[in-house]
């Protein structure tokens, strides 16, 4: 997806990529259940400058933490913050189990993690 921009300067054409990443919940007595987390990053020249993460369970409180998040990662990225030193505080974040990320050779341990590992990826 190529979305071109203007406002910031020069005008500059974004582009963007979708991971979908699995995480596991588990709420209260609940047996854990495999979910599915999928994080849009858009940014120029592999700098990120947004993110999106959203969950199939949307308005409840997970949801709501994946969302803010990615509002959070964004305006940090907008206003000129460095990538690295945001992800080096959500990677290896642990939830109350992992998964393995399908093709990618890495466990998910939590929300914040799978987003930071999408971002991440996106800058590789």
């Amino acid at each position: 997806m190529d979305v071109t921009v203007a406002g910031r300067g020069a005008s500059s054409t974004w582009s963007g990529v979708t991971y979908r990443i699995p995480v596991i919940l588990r709420t209260g007595d609940e047996e854990a259940a495999i979910e599915h987390m999928y994080v849009t990053v858009n940014g120029v020249g592999g700098r990120p400058l947004e993110v999106f993460a959203r969950m199939r369970r949307t308005g409840d409180d997970i949801g709501g933490l994946a969302d803010a998040l990615g509002r959070a990662m964004s305006g940090w990225l907008q206003a000129g913050g460095d990538p690295d030193r945001v992800l080096s505080g959500m990677e290896g974040a642990r939830g109350s189990a992992a998964v393995a990320w399908p093709g990618r050779g890495r466990m998910i341990q939590s929300v914040p993690d799978g987003i930071a590992a999408a971002v991440r990826l996106y800058m590789e």
